[in-house]
C-alpha cells in the first residue's frame, strides 16, 4: 500500500532534506518565522558548504501533542507533498524548516497546500528580505 502521494520516485533527494540536528539548530537559531494556524515556517540562508543547486531544502518538526506515530507519519507525509507543490515560494538557497503547530483530525493535502499558498506573500516577501534568490 502507497501512502505517499505524488507519482514514485516524486521524493525529497538527499540533498533535498534537512538531516543533522546541528543544521536544525543552526537555522531555526539564525532563521526567520511565519506563522499560519497550522504551521510554523523557519527560513535561513543555506550554509556555504551546502549543494547550491538543489533548491530548497526541507527539514520536519512534528512532536508528540500532534498525535500517535500514526498520525505524525501522516502529517509528514502531507507537509512533504505540499512542499513539492509550492516549492517555487521559497527561494532557491532557502533551508526551510516546518513545524507542525496544532493537531487536525481531518487534515487533507489540499487543505495544506491552500494553507501554505494562503501565507506565500508573507514568505516570499521573507526570502527576498534573507537574500533568498527566487527561481526564474
Amino acid at each position: 500500500m502507497i501512502l505517499d502521494s505524488g507519482p514514485v520516485g516524486a521524493g525529497l533527494s538527499r540533498e533535498q532534506r534537512i538531516r543533522r540536528h546541528s543544521e536544525y539548530q543552526a537555522i531555526q537559531s539564525a532563521g526567520a518565522r511565519v506563522l499560519t494556524p497550522h504551521f510554523i515556517f523557519v527560513l535561513a540562508k543555506r550554509a556555504a558548504g551546502a549543494a547550491e543547486d538543489v533548491g530548497p531544502r526541507l527539514g520536519l518538526v512534528v512532536s508528540r501533542k500532534i498525535g500517535n506515530a500514526v498520525v505524525r507519519n501522516r502529517v509528514k507525509r502531507l507537509i512533504r507533498a505540499a512542499f513539492r507543490a509550492t516549492r517555487g515560494q521559497f527561494g532557491c538557497r532557502a533551508d526551510v524548516v516546518v513545524i507542525a503547530r496544532s493537531p487536525q483530525q481531518t487534515w487533507a493535502c489540499s487543505e495544506v497546500i491552500s494553507e501554505w499558498r494562503g501565507a506565500a506573500n508573507r514568505i516570499m516577501k521573507l526570502a527576498e528580505r534573507l537574500g533568498l534568490a527566487r527561481p526564474a
